[in-house]
């Protein structure tokens, strides 16, 4: 008489007693032993913390994205692979008009480097709200005129280590500002995107000369990059339906058992 494994089974067709195991034979018998994870396979990266803190303001018409630039400024990705340089780099999801929009802020130093003097801390101060469509403009009739330039709905500053970025999204009026233009991309989705070059962040760990004040903190050059990104709604398929489906012989249109 057979008798039952541990699971009241009989052990040839039990699915988890049949099942191969792995075994190390000695001389006192055979011991079952643990299976052993593949030390080469890539373990999953932990939950990365929130570095980007968003929310509205202006009734919901203006976005707010604040970060420390310490808490993801980085040499490594959040799966622990080497970048190519200290940067910072970091998204998050924002819920806005029943969608998700994707936001994603980065600072990269010009030229990027992996030397210990780009590794932090350093001081960045500074304040961005460009005027745009402003200047001097020619007429058809030959004369010059100046214009007023109107302001970028994209505004930027930092300082004391965080930096913040407002967007308006809609105007007064419920429609998006002038200056808001995001680009069309592939699949229906938009993208709006600012980029801020040649911002100057000065650190102690690079050191410069001056014939006034003699040595004093060096500096070095960010990239600022801001971009939001618009996917469309999903629409769920419609499906057609009739009342009249129930009666045809043999089942549905759309079924295998008609028999006409």
């Amino acid at each position: 008489m057979i008798s039952k494994c541990r699971h009241g089974l009989d052990p040839r067709f039990c699915n988890v007693c049949a099942a191969p195991q792995n075994r190390v034979h000695g001389t006192s018998g055979v011991i079952e032993t643990r299976r052993r994870r593949n030390a080469t396979a890539k373990k999953r990266p932990a939950s990365s913390p929130v570095i980007l803190n968003w929310t509205f303001i202006n009734a919901g018409r203006t976005l707010v994205v604040r970060a420390k630039i310490a808490d993801g400024w980085r040499a490594t990705k959040p799966t622990g692979e080497l970048r190519k340089t200290y940067c910072f780099s970091e998204v998050a999801r924002v819920d806005w008009l029943g969608s998700t929009v994707r936001a994603q802020l980065s600072l990269f130093p010009r030229p990027g480097s992996l030397d210990e003097s780009l590794a932090g801390p350093f001081n960045l101060n500074f304040h961005r709200h460009e005027s745009v469509g402003g200047g001097v403009y020619r007429t058809e009739e030959g004369k010059y005129e100046s214009r007023q330039g109107v302001l970028d709905c994209f505004e930027l500053k930092a300082s004391g280590g965080e930096i913040e970025v407002r967007v308006d999204l809609r105007s007064d009026s419920g429609e998006p500002p002038t200056t808001f233009d995001p680009r069309p991309l592939s699949g229906g989705s938009e993208m709006f995107e600012r980029i801020i070059s040649e911002v100057r962040a000065t650190t102690p760990k690079i050191r410069a000369w001056s014939s006034e004040h003699g040595e004093i903190e060096g500096w070095f050059y960010l990239d600022v990059q801001f971009r939001l990104m618009f996917k469309p709604p999903s629409i769920a398929v419609s499906t057609e339906y009739s009342d009249w489906h129930e009666c045809l012989l043999g089942g549905r249109p759309e079924s295998n058992r008609r028999k006409f």
